[in-house]
């Protein structure tokens, strides 16, 4: 894994206690509990691989380049980490896709959002929100779910739209190429279909 993701960091959890006695004292401890796992990135960080036991997790952060690529780099990580923990089964296949847009500070919001926030006082704008929906279809094992948000823009400028959308199957597998290929491109269909439905139409013109 390092040939292609040198920078290796250890995964830990911390567990914090507070007890209080009876008689009002406390007693505070902490424990930096080793895991086992391992997160891996690429020398320009533009790549996280997640190493768990329970499984791998692939991340690529701005610019994003095209899911082709993105799909090859995950089959390479997955077979080095197959040759390690010899999984027979796979229970879930997932992909993440967060997308971040600048929006009017003012203004109508249905030109970049579909069933976007409204504030309930005329006159006034909104400045920050969020909303987070589980999606399902009767007789399907796939699963989405959702987040949209506005968020305060960082420089003080116009605010940020935020789609991200988790879309995800806990059907049981086994680990075959061609079905795990087929699995991704089905969960980046579905996610597609999403994303572009929640899009307004000044929107949809900028990403098509």
């Amino acid at each position: 894994m390092v040939e292609r993701f040198p920078v290796v960091e250890e995964i830990r959890n911390i567990e914090a206690t507070l007890n209080i006695l009876p008689e009002g004292a406390s007693h505070a401890e902490t424990k930096d509990i080793a895991t086992g796992e391992l997160l891996f990135r690429s020398a320009d960080r533009k790549y996280a691989v997640q190493c768990r036991t329970t499984g791998l997790a692939v991340s690529r952060l701005q610019p994003y380049e095209n899911f082709e690529l993105a799909l090859a780099q995950f089959d390479w990580c997955w077979a080095r980490y197959q040759s390690v923990v010899r999984a027979n089964t796979i229970v879930r296949t997932a992909l993440r896709f967060i997308n971040r847009f600048p929006v009017p500070a003012a203004g109508d919001l249905d030109d970049y959002l579909k069933l976007p926030p409204i504030s309930p006082i005329p006159n006034w704008s909104l400045q920050q929100h969020m909303q987070r929906t589980l999606l399902f279809k009767p007789g399907s094992a796939n699963r989405a779910i959702v987040t949209t948000a506005l968020e305060p823009s960082i420089d003080g400028a116009n605010p940020s739209a935020v789609i991200d959308i988790d879309v995800f199957t806990e059907a049981s597998m086994s680990d075959d190429p061609i079905l795990r290929s087929n699995v991704f491109r089905s969960l980046r269909s579905l996610k597609n279909e999403i994303f572009f439905a929640l899009l307004g139409d000044i929107a949809r013109e900028e990403f098509e």
